[in-house]
């Protein structure tokens, strides 16, 4: 029996191919494992830092950051390197840091950018990443 929060994100994510019973073993043993720490920026440098393991999501950390930091969830976006992270994404092996970008509630409902079809040279700019975002 897979662990309930892997039964969540495969359901919401669209992950049941993903989530084979092998995987969702390493998690469950992870869950003991020693954790790594990734460190949370700001625009204006380290916010906090948390502790996460092999199956961490995304939405895990948001809700990390908003017991240490006070931002809201739904006014989070994180981004690994240049990439936002969706909240059902597992943070990838060696994630060390992460940035975020705090989003008015207002700004998030009514913006989308998509920048999966925007020229390369705008995708690897980090500052029109940050504005998309």
């Amino acid at each position: 029996q897979r662990p309930a929060f892997l039964q969540t994100l495969s359901g919401r994510c669209g992950l049941g191919s993903l989530m084979t019973s092998s995987f969702a073993d390493a998690c469950s043993a992870d869950m003991d494992g020693d954790a790594n720490v990734v460190d949370v920026y700001g625009l204006s440098g380290l916010l906090c830092q948390v502790s996460v393991d092999l199956c961490t999501s995304a939405a895990s950390v948001k809700q990390r950051i908003a017991c240490d930091v006070g931002v809201p969830i739904e006014e989070q976006r994180l981004l690994l390197g240049l990439r936002p992270l969706e909240d059902c994404e597992l943070l990838p092996p060696g994630a060390r840091g992460l940035t975020l970008v705090r989003q008015p509630r207002a700004e998030a409902a009514e913006r989308h950018v998509d920048l999966a079809s925007a020229p390369e040279a705008s995708r690897s700019d980090r500052s029109v990443v940050l504005a998309a975002v």
